[in-house]
């Protein structure tokens, strides 16, 4: 974002300065031409004020911050609604709540983290973005994803904590033609080992593609010319409809 002593005007002039410099190097170098190309891409959106507008929350009502939780996380949470509302196609919202000082990496003392630090402010945040995507019917052409890297232990440690496990876990799809309410897959008792409608990692990614309209098709070219094929798993496609 431009500092806040370089108006538009300033910022503009600085853009044509360096389009004047620019276009008097001769540029045959790859690796400069991507720079190059990612340098422009930067300033179109230093430049489009919608998408710089969705960060400040000056105009959202208190009640809606409050909603969302007063916190890192929700603010976070409520950004990324007002970024869908701008266009942006992709949005990512990291766990943030007291930076790196408390998260979801519970080797001890997992059950009062959960309860009283961890789980209050997610529950609240995610909740409030779900409702305010269906009342704004921005839902239905959403995505959303809530997931992690993997699950904790089914036993609980020495110091009253869960390690990492990563044999299975859970997650969570809104929107974007996904019907609600419905649970897929199942693991044993304790949690330990999928039992019923196992999804693979890669199958979980394929499902995202899936609902944005990419299939096994879809690819990528490398610099070098080669394609890459993008969606290597299976769509859980009775998740639709």
């Amino acid at each position: 974002m431009p500092a806040a002593e370089v108006s538009a005007n300033r910022q503009s002039a600085r853009i044509d300065l360096l389009a004047a410099i620019q276009t008097r190097l001769a540029t045959s170098d790859s690796a400069e031409s991507s720079y190059l190309r990612y340098q422009r891409e930067a300033l179109e959106i230093l430049a489009s004020g919608s998408a710089w507008r969705a960060f400040c929350l000056d105009d959202e009502t208190p009640e809606t911050i409050a909603r969302y939780g007063d916190n890192k996380f929700g603010r976070s949470c409520l950004i990324a609604r007002r970024l869908v509302e701008a266009g942006v196609g992709l949005v990512t919202v990291p766990w943030m709540y007291l930076v790196s000082v408390k998260n979801f990496d519970t080797h001890s003392n997992h059950f009062p983290l959960m309860r009283d630090l961890l789980l209050p402010p997610v529950d609240r945040a995610f909740s409030a973005l779900l409702e305010d995507l269906h009342q704004r019917n921005l839902l239905p052409e959403t995505l959303v994803a809530w997931t992690g890297e993997f699950g904790r232990t089914p036993k609980v440690n020495g110091s009253a904590g869960r390690d990492h496990w990563g044999s299975v876990y859970s997650t969570v799809l809104a929107g974007g033609g996904i019907r609600g309410g419905q649970v897929y897959g199942r693991s044993d008792k304790i949690g330990g080992v999928p039992v019923d409608n196992p999804v693979h990692a890669s199958d979980f990614v394929a499902t995202i593609y899936h609902a944005l309209g990419y299939g096994h098709d879809a690819k990528v070219v490398d610099i070098t010319g080669r394609p890459h094929f993008i969606v290597q798993g299976q769509p859980v496609e009775t998740l639709f409809g």
